[in-house]
């Protein structure tokens, strides 16, 4: 079928007929609309020079007859409108004008035939005009092919853009092209999809191998903790593609135009869309209307979280590891997911005391008026579990605010014996198992059973509390709701902008804080990148390493030493590790990553200040940065335990760079027990007063200056944090507090600002006699400068001099 067409060009109102053509319909770039007269007209922009308004009178077959005629009326037509402008003419400047424009109607055309020829010339069978002998159809052929590469030799990127846009367009259809954005790829991304149509013509087929290679960049970075691949639905900073609605990256199309010239067949039903043979549904991955695969963002889904959650592998728990959780009766509680099935079931670990309430999650009453099928009251809520990485939508029992055996709806036998060690080896169980056979490697003799069995038992009461850290958090509509009131819970989840809020408010946080802030530098390390940089730049430093099993002490060693023990960690398994392998603690700050927006506050700035005017007092210049000084990273591979130590130093901050880390942290001791840590050190574990939370990438936990607490970390996954030290200026006699007491009762003062407490605390007294004393945050009280003057007197009587 061919297609009459009447030529003009200029505006709509006024228009030059040039005549009428013949040709094959293709896919304009536009949407046809119909007048009221049957006419079909179709407005293109061609080559960016003018707007050319296609007159469709009818649709016939396609004539014969040569089209002279219609071109002899073109030049006569053009002739005519030639005169009417020129007979008006007073000047030759207006005759040259006038001229030009006429040379450019007809430049105008040529340039538009041309680029259609080469347009379709891509679309059509590279063999279509080859089987023709001599005959006419040969000849112009022939001719359109000289047309056509008249186009071809421009190196306009519009018209080579708009080449290949309608070659995709020809074969996969326009709703495919519009839906994903296609028109803003760059010349070369769209070159490349368009060849990838000539090899695969058909989408169902095309979308199968693209789905493919986006599988295998999620899979690369959710299950081998390769921060450097971005999961589907994320595009990088500086990618090209980023209309949410379209999944594909730069590097998936290449990947599969590359896939498809290396594989000799041409069906592709046999690709399974699968991750190691788990569905999509694992991974909250789910399919659009098109067939591609996309994040299965829900109504559920938290204001502000990730677009995507981080999944984990279906894993099948042994026998040994069934056996670890109770025995349920008929009519008892599991926590179950949203598709009804058990944790061991889809090898999902729960975090309840993580989990933030999302406000919209009401439960409805199923099995009777006052429980559903999950065994929940009526009125109570699921808890968001996507801040532990959880597979689909799961959900359990809420109120991280009740212990497990205050729930009337949970047996005690249950809550009893549901450790926090045993439901970590649901889903974590190479972590623990390795964690558990530690002891193994370092004290092999039987003459030192008993020995082992002393020095496991702190560390394994510290992961065997029950109780989970209540919440509370703010906005609400960003973080979901929290468990507890401000006053009563043990921890407080805010935003960058609550933080901000609060401290420009003149409050002084009194308990730890999580905050959940998002950093330009997300997902940029993992384990490879940061042993590369140990071997280079600290191959003969010393550093404290947390040796691990069994004492927890530390163990000094080479970072050359440690590197090598690293090496045995293969990155690309997702959290395995070799049993005994250590973690090294106040390494060197070599991530330098993006530090959370608290550092920056004027408050928070005061112990940067007085290093720097230390030395710049010193004599000696080789004191280095105070920045470095006060930063520290803190690498710890999969099942390593961090064993208890008091946070005394000032305030500390920490933030997950990569990795899943569980804290369990002691606070509100009161005297005796303190003085218990004094003399028994972390075997000395607080009864009821560990709370757990765990930490995601990019959350930060703060430590508060003057906020004296207990804490020990066991890693989920490896993990690379990095931390620092800080000191509230409006909380200095709270900050000079807990130094006298660590002093006082020989527990040590680490960090880098430790090193010189002597001269900082010289700058102190030079600060609070005037040079950077500012009232406005510190009350504008006598009382409280004299306190501080007294405490570090105090100091100095301890020796700290």
């Amino acid at each position: 079928m061919r297609i009459s067409v009447s030529v003009g060009l200029g505006s709509k109102d006024e228009q030059h007929f040039l005549g009428t053509y013949s040709f094959c319909l293709g896919p304009f770039m536009c949407r046809p609309v119909f007048s009221e007269a049957g006419t079909l007209t179709i407005a293109c922009h061609l080559a960016g020079i003018a707007r050319v308004h296609i007159a469709m009178n009818a649709i016939i077959p396609a004539p014969n007859s040569s089209n002279s005629s219609s071109l002899d009326a073109v030049a006569l037509e053009l002739a005519a409108d030639f005169h009417f402008d020129v007979s008006g003419c007073s000047t030759p400047e207006e005759l040259h004008t006038i001229c030009g424009r006429y040379r450019d109607k007809v430049l105008l055309l040529h340039d538009a035939a041309s680029q259609l020829a080469a347009t379709f010339l891509s679309i059509f069978p590279k063999d279509i005009g080859l089987s023709l002998d001599q005959s006419t159809d040969a000849t112009r052929w022939r001719e359109f092919e000289e047309l056509a590469s008249k186009a071809h030799n421009r190196r306009d990127r519009r018209a080579q853009a708009l080449r290949h846009q309608a070659g995709i367009i020809a074969f996969w259809g326009p709703a495919v092209f519009r839906h994903y954005s296609w028109h803003a790829l760059p010349v070369d991304l769209t070159r490349r999809l368009h060849d990838l149509t000539l090899l695969v013509p058909r989408w169902e087929d095309a979308v199968r191998v693209i789905n493919r290679q986006m599988l295998a960049r999620h899979e690369q970075r959710v299950l081998c903790n390769n921060y450097k691949a971005h999961k589907i639905g994320e595009h990088a900073t500086s990618s090209t593609i980023q209309d949410p609605r379209s999944p594909v990256e730069r590097k998936d199309i290449i990947d599969a135009l590359d896939c498809v010239r290396q594989c000799a067949h041409h069906s592709w039903d046999h690709i399974n869309d699968a991750i190691r043979g788990a569905p999509i549904w694992q991974f909250s991955l789910t399919y659009d209307d098109y067939g591609m695969i996309v994040p299965d963002v829900g109504d559920d889904e938290i204001l502000g979280a990730r677009l995507t959650k981080r999944p984990r592998l279906h894993c099948h728990v042994s026998g040994q590891e069934k056996d670890l959780l109770p025995a349920v009766e008929e009519g008892e509680v599991l926590p179950i997911s949203d598709s009804g099935q058990a944790i061991e079931d889809h090898g999902v670990l729960q975090f309840p005391g993580t989990a933030l309430q999302h406000p919209s999650r009401e439960v409805a009453t199923s099995r009777s008026p006052l429980t559903d099928k999950h065994g929940l009251n009526s009125g109570e809520t699921l808890n968001d579990v996507s801040r532990m990485e959880t597979t689909s939508s799961a959900s359990q029992t809420a109120d991280e605010s009740q212990i497990l055996t205050s729930d009337p709806q949970v047996p005690s036998s249950f809550a009893e014996s549901c450790t926090i060690e045993k439901v970590l080896r649901v889903r974590h169980s190479a972590t623990i198992d390795s964690f558990s056979q530690e002891n193994r490697h370092f004290f092999p003799t039987e003459n030192q059973a008993s020995y082992i069995a002393d020095q496991r038992r702190p560390r394994h009461t510290w992961l065997q509390c029950e109780r989970w850290a209540s919440i509370y958090s703010e906005p609400n509509e960003k973080l979901g709701t929290g468990s507890a009131s401000k006053e009563n819970a043990d921890i407080w989840y805010l935003d960058s902008d609550a933080v901000q809020h609060y401290v420009r408010a003149g409050h002084i946080f009194d308990r730890p804080v999580v905050i959940k802030q998002s950093f330009q530098d997300c997902g940029m390390y993992n384990l490879a990148d940061y042993t590369e940089l140990l071997s280079q730049q600290l191959a003969s430093t010393k550093g404290d390493i947390d040796q691990g099993p069994p004492t927890g002490a530390y163990h000094s060693m080479t970072i050359e030493e440690y590197q090598h023990q690293l090496s045995r960690l293969d990155p690309t398994l997702y959290d395995a590790a070799p049993p005994a392998l250590p973690g090294a603690a106040n390494l060197p700050c070599l991530a330098s990553a993006d530090q959370p927006l608290l550092t920056r506050l004027a408050p928070f700035r005061l112990l940067p200040t007085l290093l720097r005017r230390l030395r710049n007092t010193l004599q000696s210049k080789v004191m280095t940065d105070p920045d470095t000084r006060l930063a520290f990273n803190h690498l710890s591979p999969a099942s390593s335990f961090s064993p208890p130590q008091a946070h005394i130093r000032g305030g500390t901050w920490r933030r997950v760079l990569f990795g899943v880390q569980t804290f369990v942290i002691a606070t509100n001791l009161d005297e005796v027990e303190w003085l218990r840590y004094v003399r028994e050190g972390g075997d000395a574990v607080p009864e009821g007063k560990l709370r757990i939370v765990v930490l995601e990438r990019d959350d930060v936990l703060f430590l508060p200056p003057g906020v004296r607490v207990v804490h020990a970390s066991l890693a989920l996954e490896t993990t690379l944090m990095e931390g620092g030290v800080l000191w509230d200026e409006r909380n200095i006699s709270g900050v000079l507090d807990e130094l006298v007491w660590g002093v006082e009762n020989g527990v040590s003062v680490e960090g880098g600002g430790a090193l010189l407490l002597p001269g900082v605390l010289g700058m102190l007294e030079k600060w609070l006699d005037g040079q950077g004393y500012r009232q406005s945050s510190l009350g504008a009280s006598l009382g409280y400068k004299e306190d501080a003057w007294s405490k570090i007197k105090r100091l100095r009587e301890l020796g700290c001099t």
